[in-house]
């Protein structure tokens, strides 16, 4: 199942019985929720495939490699803050004007949090499960390898510091 069109197209689809099922973000999955539509399967739980994925040019990654460990070590910290630490996750996001309900936000946390990645470890095998399909699917060419895209040296580096530190969970 993928995601077709924005959260307010696949939600009108589902309303007027276009479409069965839909994927959703939590907070429109929370609203869906309080709207009667039961939640499926929470994808977080289920699926291998990886739900964010970052990318860079290669050349920024050969050129400021030092930046790059630092942006990743400060990002695995703040995911660990999400992770952890539910109150002063929610806290920092109003903080940061987040809108929302209070109640939806928790609940949508709720959903969401479990499947953060605490060190930003790249999913080999879901990637692999997503390349796999696409190649049965002929939309990307069957000779497509994942050493061709993923560069998790730097990362390897941030969480070994971190790790070092005693700041990795």
């Amino acid at each position: 199942m993928r995601a077709i069109g924005g959260s307010n197209l696949r939600a009108g689809a589902l309303e007027k019985g276009i479409v069965a099922a839909a994927p959703f973000a939590p907070d429109d999955t929370v609203r869906l929720t309080r709207l009667d539509f039961p939640m499926l399967a929470n994808l977080s739980d289920t699926l291998i495939i990886p739900q964010t994925i970052l990318t860079s040019r290669v050349d920024f990654l050969e050129k400021n490699p030092e930046t790059s460990k630092r942006f990743l070590k400060a990002l695995i910290l703040g995911i660990q803050l999400a992770k952890y630490n539910k109150a002063d996750a929610i806290r920092a996001g109003f903080d940061a004007k987040l809108q929302g309900e209070v109640e939806l936000v928790n609940q949508a946390y709720d959903l969401y949090a479990p499947a953060l990645s605490g060190d930003l470890s790249v999913n080999v095998a879901g990637l692999q499960f997503m390349l796999d399909e696409d190649k049965r699917n002929g939309l990307i060419d069957g000779k497509f390898a994942l050493d061709r895209v993923i560069h998790d040296r730097i990362l390897k580096l941030a969480q070994q510091e971190l790790r070092a530190e005693g700041r990795l969970k």
